[in-house]
């Protein structure tokens, strides 16, 4: 389809205006390859929101905790002129488009309010005094750490949590868990870690995809440890990389094991590298970066070769306090192929927002015998902020499936997680869809004026997604 028809086809979605002219429209997935519907996470969304002109529409990315939450970046949303400004109470309407199209069928016409925004100052000095807090503890612990770098505490704040006037229903879900927890000194991104990012960002060609594209990132350190204070180039990502200090220069042996040019880097981001071609680019901020189970951060910008993420790891608690509630996929389930006798499983994470321990029995209510799990990872006590996962198996027996399938998950007293299996034909299956969707989308593509903006904001070096 030309730009002409495509253009003419975006008038036709109600709430998104023609020509995103914005810089955050341009590049994201560089020589990235589609995603299959069966890789598709549907609590990952694209979202169109609407400027202050309503004349221009930015796309981003986001993702959905418990049908009623979305998290994206605060460059994300057109509250006020002034990004800086703290936008807790303030409202305004998206479009969530779920499925691996990039006008997917399915989409959710959405009021929110904005509950939690990183711009709050509070939530600043907070951050900061706990990435000061860390610093010192890792400054005591290894003595020759520089003593120049390390404690430039930046804080961004590009993120903003909403709650939604109406859940958006969701199969999947991830844990929000900080890529390094402070407390346990746990780091639940590794280094030297190839991780699969999935958005909706142009292609190389500087074209919308049609489906969701994915690409290939690497860690090379995180932000909790220290790393070295100079960068060196890795030529499996084409690009200069920070690496994990080993305190330890082998071209000054006389330093020993804590040599200098070691240093923390306080600041709420943290950086990935494309591998090879594949890189990231503008147009996926809010996009969330997920390990196994967890989500750990959303895009914010890209520089050259890397890529940097805001991470929860020291605003987890902000995030849990404007919850305040037990969360779990709004929809949890599975959709099957009508006839299909293959056998399914599933990931059920719940994660406990509130400020109390919560003691959780997992129990298995299906009267139909298709259901099966294993809760062992549930079957515990919840400390605050903390998640399990349960795994859910369906048809195990392998017979041909005619019809839906409802069960649930009766967590406690209090809490219960309805499962559905929902019926879809051949051509439907992996289009993300959920049903009560929102209504039609649409196809589209930047105009001239567009393109010619767009070729105007690469002359700047940093750009947001």
């Amino acid at each position: 389809m030309d730009l002409v028809m495509k253009a003419i086809m975006k008038l036709k979605l109600a709430t998104v205006v023609a020509l995103p002219l914005l810089p955050l429209s341009s590049d994201a997935v560089e020589y990235g390859v589609d995603v299959v519907s069966s890789d598709y996470q549907d609590y990952v969304v694209h979202i169109a929101n609407t400027s202050n002109d309503g004349q221009t529409t930015e796309f981003c990315g986001g993702g959905l905790i418990g049908g009623e939450y979305l998290i994206t970046a605060k460059h994300c949303l057109s509250l006020t002129q002034d990004q800086s400004n703290d936008s807790r109470g303030q409202s305004g309407e998206l479009r969530i488009y779920q499925g691996i199209e990039y006008y997917a069928e399915t989409y959710y016409d959405v009021n929110y309010t904005v509950i939690a925004d990183g711009k709050n100052p509070a939530q600043k000095a907070s951050a900061v005094a706990k990435e000061a807090s860390h610093g010192a503890t890792l400054k005591a612990e290894y003595t020759a750490m520089n003593d120049n770098s390390g404690y430039d505490f930046n804080y961004h704040g590009d993120m903003v949590l909403l709650r939604l006037d109406r859940s958006v229903p969701h199969k999947t879900g991830a844990l929000l868990y900080p890529v390094y927890d402070i407390d346990s000194r746990i780091n639940y991104l590794p280094t030297d870690t190839e991780i699969i990012f999935r958005g909706w960002g142009r292609t190389e060609s500087g074209e919308s995809p049609d489906v969701m594209q994915q690409a290939v990132v690497k860690t090379f350190s995180v932000w909790g440890e220290p790393r070295e204070w100079t960068i060196e180039n890795n030529a499996e990502v084409g690009s200069d990389v920070y690496v994990e200090c080993d305190y330890y220069d082998a071209n000054f042996p006389a330093e020993g094991p804590n040599g200098i040019g070691c240093e923390f880097n306080g600041t709420d981001l943290f950086k990935v590298y494309g591998i090879g071609k594949q890189h990231l680019k503008s147009g996926d901020s809010g996009t969330p970066l997920t390990y196994g189970n967890y989500m750990l951060g959303i895009a914010k910008s890209e520089l050259a070769g890397e890529v940097t993420f805001t991470h929860f790891a020291t605003v987890l608690d902000v995030i849990g306090a404007s919850i305040n509630k037990v969360v779990y996929p709004s929809a949890a389930g599975m959709e099957v192929t009508q006839g299909s006798s293959a056998a399914m499983q599933t990931s059920i994470p719940v994660q406990n927002f509130t400020n109390d321990d919560v003691l959780l029995t997992p129990t298995l209510v299906d009267s139909s015998g298709m259901f099966s799990m294993d809760a062992s990872d549930c079957n515990t006590t919840l400390s605050s902020l903390s998640g399990c996962v349960i795994e859910l198996s369906f048809n195990q027996a392998a017979q041909p499936i005619d019809q839906e399938y409802n069960a649930a998950i009766s967590l406690s007293n209090e809490h219960s997680v309805p499962v559905n299996i929902s019926l879809v034909t051949d051509s439907s299956v992996g289009d993300g869809s959920v049903s009560g969707g929102g209504g039609g989308g649409g196809g589209g593509s930047v105009g001239a004026i567009a393109w010619l903006l767009l070729s105007i904001t690469t002359l700047f070096r940093r750009k947001r997604l």
